[in-house]
């Protein structure tokens, strides 16, 4: 489980318990936008973002899925290493892919999109942007 009150399953849930709101006061440089313009760099947002561990590369969109099936996976208690990978699957439930990827696409912008995803096995950017980027990134993990 991924969400703005802290990631796993049992940090999630004590915050959502302890009533603690996730909502708090965003700037560009919280949300990854660099060289942006003086009117929107001195711009806020209300929002609830999700953070990542320290450590962690890549795209957000990417990164929270291994997480969340890295959890999946052990707390069903699954020997993936036993199973037959032809018959493993994963389901998402997301309405969009990285979104971070997109921005980078974006005029001016500084970033290589196809940085923001760290396989080789596609770089068709297409998938960075939908829904597919999640499974994607942990069938290739």
């Amino acid at each position: 489980m991924a969400t703005p009150l802290g990631n796993g399953r049992e940090t999630a849930w004590r915050e959502l318990l302890s009533h603690r709101s996730a909502a708090r006061w965003l700037n560009p440089a919280h949300l990854g936008m660099a060289n942006v313009p003086p009117s929107v760099a001195s711009a806020r947002w209300l929002g609830c973002p999700a953070e990542l561990p320290s450590g962690t590369h890549g795209d957000r969109v990417a990164a929270f899925a291994r997480l969340v099936a890295r959890e999946a996976v052990s707390d069903a208690r699954l020997a993936t290493s036993a199973m037959d990978p032809a018959r493993l699957g994963c389901v998402f439930g997301t309405s969009k892919g990285s979104l971070f990827a997109a921005s980078a696409m974006w005029p001016g912008s500084n970033s290589d999109p196809s940085a923001a995803c760290d396989s080789s096995a596609d770089d068709s950017f297409h998938l960075l942007l939908g829904p597919a980027i999640a499974t994607t990134a942990v069938a290739n993990d």
